[in-house]
Protein backbone atom coordinates (compact mmCIF):
# COMPACT_ATOMS: atom_id res chain seq x y z
CA UNK A 1 0.00 0.00 0.00
CA UNK A 2 1.44 3.86 -1.10
CA UNK A 3 2.09 6.11 1.85
CA UNK A 4 -0.88 8.00 1.95
CA UNK A 5 -0.84 11.87 1.51
CA UNK A 6 -0.67 12.82 5.36
CA UNK A 7 2.46 10.49 5.55
CA UNK A 8 4.21 11.97 3.09
CA UNK A 9 3.03 15.74 4.16
CA UNK A 10 4.36 14.18 7.84
CA UNK A 11 7.57 13.43 6.09
CA UNK A 12 8.14 16.84 4.45
CA UNK A 13 7.36 18.25 7.64
CA UNK A 14 10.28 16.39 9.91
CA UNK A 15 12.45 17.38 6.72
CA UNK A 16 11.18 21.15 7.26
CA UNK A 17 12.75 20.53 10.93
CA UNK A 18 15.81 19.30 10.21
CA UNK A 19 16.67 22.41 7.39
CA UNK A 20 15.49 24.93 9.97
CA UNK A 21 17.89 23.69 12.44
CA UNK A 22 15.79 21.85 15.05
CA UNK A 23 17.30 20.54 17.95
CA UNK A 24 17.72 16.61 17.65
CA UNK A 25 16.00 15.40 20.40
CA UNK A 26 12.67 17.79 19.09
CA UNK A 27 13.00 15.81 15.52
CA UNK A 28 13.75 12.71 16.51
CA UNK A 29 10.26 13.07 19.13
CA UNK A 30 8.22 14.23 15.92
CA UNK A 31 9.84 11.38 13.90
CA UNK A 32 8.59 8.83 16.17
CA UNK A 33 5.06 10.24 16.75
CA UNK A 34 4.23 10.55 12.90
CA UNK A 35 4.91 6.37 12.74
CA UNK A 36 2.94 6.16 16.02
CA UNK A 37 0.20 8.29 14.31
CA UNK A 38 -0.04 5.36 11.74
CA UNK A 39 -1.81 2.89 13.81
CA UNK A 40 -3.52 2.86 17.09
CA UNK A 41 -1.44 0.24 19.31
CA UNK A 42 2.03 0.43 18.03
CA UNK A 43 4.52 1.98 20.17
CA UNK A 44 8.19 3.28 18.91
CA UNK A 45 11.53 4.62 20.10
CA UNK A 46 14.36 5.76 18.93
CA UNK A 47 18.25 5.11 20.41
CA UNK A 48 21.51 6.56 19.52
CA UNK A 49 24.60 4.43 19.65
CA UNK A 50 27.07 5.85 22.33
CA UNK A 51 30.00 4.49 20.05
CA UNK A 52 32.31 5.53 23.62
CA UNK A 53 30.42 3.15 25.82
CA UNK A 54 29.21 0.74 23.46
CA UNK A 55 25.54 1.15 24.64
CA UNK A 56 22.31 2.61 23.41
CA UNK A 57 21.08 6.11 24.49
CA UNK A 58 17.74 7.06 24.92
CA UNK A 59 16.47 9.49 21.67
CA UNK A 60 12.71 9.69 21.63
CA UNK A 61 10.14 7.13 23.32
CA UNK A 62 7.04 9.75 24.10
CA UNK A 63 4.30 7.24 24.26
CA UNK A 64 6.77 4.27 26.25
CA UNK A 65 6.41 3.94 29.82
CA UNK A 66 8.78 6.43 31.54
CA UNK A 67 10.04 3.65 33.80
CA UNK A 68 10.79 1.40 30.76
CA UNK A 69 12.64 3.84 29.06
CA UNK A 70 14.74 4.35 31.62
CA UNK A 71 16.04 0.90 31.38
CA UNK A 72 16.54 1.11 27.65
CA UNK A 73 19.42 4.18 27.90
CA UNK A 74 22.54 2.27 28.53
CA UNK A 75 21.51 -0.94 26.78
CA UNK A 76 24.73 -2.87 25.80
CA UNK A 77 24.97 -3.63 22.13
CA UNK A 78 25.77 -7.05 21.28
CA UNK A 79 24.34 -10.39 20.42
CA UNK A 80 21.00 -11.59 22.28
CA UNK A 81 21.17 -7.85 23.72
CA UNK A 82 17.16 -7.87 23.06
CA UNK A 83 15.98 -6.23 19.94
CA UNK A 84 17.90 -2.75 19.71
CA UNK A 85 20.94 -4.29 20.96
CA UNK A 86 21.37 -7.07 18.58
CA UNK A 87 20.02 -4.76 15.43
CA UNK A 88 22.87 -2.46 16.56
CA UNK A 89 25.29 -5.21 16.84
CA UNK A 90 24.37 -6.99 13.65
CA UNK A 91 23.83 -3.82 11.94
CA UNK A 92 20.47 -5.59 10.01
CA UNK A 93 16.97 -6.19 11.30
CA UNK A 94 15.88 -7.94 14.25
CA UNK A 95 12.29 -8.99 14.01
CA UNK A 96 11.00 -10.32 17.18
CA UNK A 97 7.74 -11.38 17.58
CA UNK A 98 7.47 -12.79 20.95
CA UNK A 99 9.35 -11.10 23.67
CA UNK A 100 8.12 -13.54 25.97
CA UNK A 101 10.03 -16.80 24.34
CA UNK A 102 12.56 -15.26 21.75
CA UNK A 103 16.28 -15.78 22.63
CA UNK A 104 17.32 -12.50 22.00
CA UNK A 105 15.03 -11.47 24.72
CA UNK A 106 16.58 -13.80 27.50
CA UNK A 107 17.77 -11.25 30.74
CA UNK A 108 15.87 -8.44 29.10
CA UNK A 109 12.07 -9.93 29.05
CA UNK A 110 11.49 -8.82 32.44
CA UNK A 111 11.97 -5.47 31.70
CA UNK A 112 9.09 -4.94 28.82
CA UNK A 113 6.40 -8.12 30.30
CA UNK A 114 5.66 -6.49 33.16
CA UNK A 115 4.55 -3.24 30.62
CA UNK A 116 2.78 -5.27 28.04
CA UNK A 117 5.40 -5.11 25.56
CA UNK A 118 5.23 -8.49 23.78
CA UNK A 119 6.87 -7.98 19.96
CA UNK A 120 9.58 -5.42 19.59
CA UNK A 121 11.04 -5.09 15.62
CA UNK A 122 14.20 -3.16 15.76
CA UNK A 123 15.89 -1.80 12.82
CA UNK A 124 19.36 0.18 12.58
CA UNK A 125 20.01 3.69 11.66
CA UNK A 126 22.49 3.74 9.12
CA UNK A 127 24.88 6.49 8.21
CA UNK A 128 26.04 6.93 4.72
CA UNK A 129 29.01 4.75 5.25
CA UNK A 130 27.08 2.24 6.88
CA UNK A 131 28.19 2.77 10.54
CA UNK A 132 25.51 2.48 12.87
CA UNK A 133 23.78 6.14 14.70
CA UNK A 134 21.24 4.49 16.03
CA UNK A 135 18.05 1.96 16.19
CA UNK A 136 14.36 2.39 15.50
CA UNK A 137 11.96 0.12 17.31
CA UNK A 138 7.74 -0.50 17.03
CA UNK A 139 6.63 -2.40 19.91
CA UNK A 140 3.25 -4.18 20.25
CA UNK A 141 0.77 -5.60 22.91
CA UNK A 142 0.52 -8.68 21.36
CA UNK A 143 2.89 -11.38 19.93
CA UNK A 144 2.95 -10.47 16.55
CA UNK A 145 5.19 -9.67 13.10
CA UNK A 146 5.38 -6.87 10.61
CA UNK A 147 3.27 -6.23 7.28
CA UNK A 148 4.17 -4.33 4.59
CA UNK A 149 3.12 -0.92 5.17
CA UNK A 150 4.72 -1.34 8.87
CA UNK A 151 8.14 -2.22 7.33
CA UNK A 152 7.83 1.16 4.63
CA UNK A 153 6.82 3.58 7.65
CA UNK A 154 9.80 2.00 9.41
CA UNK A 155 12.50 2.39 6.51
CA UNK A 156 10.89 6.20 5.78
CA UNK A 157 11.31 6.74 9.80
CA UNK A 158 15.43 5.38 9.83
CA UNK A 159 16.28 7.31 6.60
CA UNK A 160 14.41 10.76 8.31
CA UNK A 161 16.67 10.15 11.61
CA UNK A 162 19.49 9.01 9.77
CA UNK A 163 19.91 12.81 8.17
CA UNK A 164 18.85 14.13 12.04
CA UNK A 165 21.30 12.26 13.47
CA UNK A 166 24.01 13.01 10.63
CA UNK A 167 23.62 16.51 10.69
CA UNK A 168 23.59 16.67 14.12
CA UNK A 169 27.00 15.45 14.19
CA UNK A 170 28.26 17.49 11.74
CA UNK A 171 27.14 20.74 13.14
CA UNK A 172 28.45 18.79 16.73
CA UNK A 173 32.10 18.35 15.08
CA UNK A 174 32.04 21.95 13.44
CA UNK A 175 31.12 23.48 17.13
CA UNK A 176 33.82 21.81 18.47
CA UNK A 177 36.70 22.56 15.69
CA UNK A 178 35.17 26.28 16.28
CA UNK A 179 36.40 25.99 19.46
CA UNK A 180 39.71 24.03 19.12
CA UNK A 181 41.08 27.11 16.94
CA UNK A 182 39.66 29.48 19.37
CA UNK A 183 41.48 28.03 22.24
CA UNK A 184 44.93 28.18 19.95
CA UNK A 185 44.57 31.53 18.50
CA UNK A 186 43.33 33.11 22.21
CA UNK A 187 46.22 31.47 23.49
CA UNK A 188 49.17 32.03 20.89
CA UNK A 189 52.00 33.45 21.90
CA UNK A 190 51.89 35.43 19.25
CA UNK A 191 49.20 38.65 18.40
CA UNK A 192 47.30 37.97 16.27
CA UNK A 193 45.06 41.00 14.79
CA UNK A 194 42.19 40.97 11.96
CA UNK A 195 40.58 44.13 9.82
CA UNK A 196 37.90 43.91 7.16
CA UNK A 197 37.81 45.65 4.28
CA UNK A 198 37.13 49.19 5.66
CA UNK A 199 39.98 49.42 8.51
CA UNK A 200 37.92 47.91 11.02
CA UNK A 201 39.10 45.52 13.89
CA UNK A 202 36.95 42.31 13.52
CA UNK A 203 39.04 40.31 15.83
CA UNK A 204 42.43 40.27 18.13
CA UNK A 205 43.09 37.67 20.55
CA UNK A 206 44.40 38.01 23.70
CA UNK A 207 48.60 38.58 23.35
CA UNK A 208 47.49 41.38 20.60
CA UNK A 209 45.56 42.83 23.54
CA UNK A 210 48.56 42.79 25.78
CA UNK A 211 50.75 44.37 23.06
CA UNK A 212 48.52 47.37 22.00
Amino acid sequence: MPPSPTFDAGRFAVLELIARGRALPDVLDRVVRLIEAQREGLLASILLVDQEEKCLRDGAAPSLPMEYTRLLDGQPIGPKNGSCGTAAYLGQRVIVEDIGTHPYWEGFAQFALPHGLRACWSTPILASDFSVLGTFAMYYREPRGPNGSEVEWVDAATDLAAVAIGRDKVERSVRRSEARYRTIIDTAHEGIWTIDTSHRTTFANRRMGEIL
